[in-house]
């Protein structure tokens, strides 16, 4: 008759492995991931401010520095022009997000590149 002891030796064992092996493939991908996230979201915060202050800018600069071209019935053409500006913004980040990854032989063609551009 196997010892008993023993046995529950190998049972509790048997579960501490399991326990970390069930940590080690879950916790560890779940905190890379969510370090991603955390930065793609505050790049994509940091890319829409910017953005938004940008579009502000635009129309700033067409209400006051083009002098009498867009006065009387041509007021609206800023506000046009800025929003015309605003979808190609959001067209292009749409671009960007919807084309997917790249492949891995352009990363590593643009890696080699800027590896030769670096002084040594």
């Amino acid at each position: 008759m196997p010892d008993s002891k023993h046995a529950t030796s190998d049972v509790a064992e048997l579960i501490d492995l399991l326990k970390r092996y069930v940590l080690q493939e879950t916790i560890g991908p779940l905190k890379t991931m969510g370090r991603s996230l955390a930065y793609g979201g505050a790049a994509a915060v940091m890319f829409g401010l910017g953005a938004v202050f940008g579009l502000i800018g635009l129309l700033r600069v067409l209400e006051t520095e083009t002098g009498t071209t867009f006065r009387g019935d041509l007021s609206w053409a800023p506000y046009g022009l800025t929003v015309v500006a605003g979808v190609l913004v959001l067209a292009l980040g749409a671009g960007l997000v919807l084309r997917g990854p790249r492949p891995a032989s352009t990363v590593r063609a643009a890696e080699s590149v800027a590896n030769r551009m670096e002084p040594r």
